[in-house]
């Protein structure tokens, strides 16, 4: 698990640096952003195939075995369950408890024109790619090795609970909608054993939601 240390306690901090870095420089934002989204993640990915030989493959991103329509069709069974577990839960969070304090949010950051479209399918393709990776595949892939008998029922509220604190800088609403759309992701998941539609439909919830 020692995989997932540095990617984890980078989201769980950046709610105070990434605020910081915008009111210094915008360039120092996406700078941060691409080093905690790209290359951190990158290095973890080749250290688990050089030194641990665990290959994406070993976590569900092998070659897709899927064919196009399935995988839309999957990929969008996906963006619905999540999606609507999202925006249910968070509007649910809203109106029992009202508004948020929010301590950082990157959408305002987004540049303006067509750059700000580009951005935010970079930063949606890149969320729902290295999150499903890092909090969905990788922690299933070590948890049930390490275990006698895998609970994928633990595991599921394990990892939707860390990556609902993941999410606490954008308060307390946003944190509970992605608890419970963390929940249908991991159950997609351990239903198909395949991140490409999970990864897929994950992406475009945040498209939505970031725009």
């Amino acid at each position: 698990m020692s995989a997932l240390s540095p990617i984890v306690a980078v989201w769980l901090v950046n709610g105070w640096y990434l605020p910081i870095l915008a009111a210094i420089d915008i360039r120092l934002l996406w700078g941060a952003d691409v080093a905690q989204w790209v290359v951190l993640p990158a290095a973890l990915i080749w250290m688990m195939g050089a030194v641990a030989s665990l290959p994406p493959r070993c976590y569900g991103l092998g070659r897709p075995s899927l064919q196009l329509v399935e995988l839309a069709l999957k990929s969008s069974a996906v963006f619905v369950t999540a999606g609507l577990a999202f925006a249910i839960s968070r509007h649910l969070a809203l109106r029992m408890w009202g508004p948020d304090d929010i301590s950082f949010q990157v959408a305002p950051h987004f540049p303006g024109d067509w750059w700000g479209a580009l951005v935010r399918v970079y930063a949606s393709i890149s969320a729902g790619l290295v999150e499903s990776i890092f909090f969905i595949g990788m922690p299933w892939l070590l948890y049930a090795g390490s275990s006698e008998k895998p609970s994928p029922h633990r595991f599921t509220v394990a990892v939707s609970a860390v990556f609902a604190l993941a999410h606490w800088e954008q308060g307390g609403a946003v944190a509970t909608g992605a608890f419970f759309s963390h929940l249908a992701l991991c159950a997609c998941y351990l239903r198909w054993r395949t991140l490409w539609p999970v990864a897929g439909g994950h992406a475009l919830v945040d498209l939505v939601s970031l725009g």
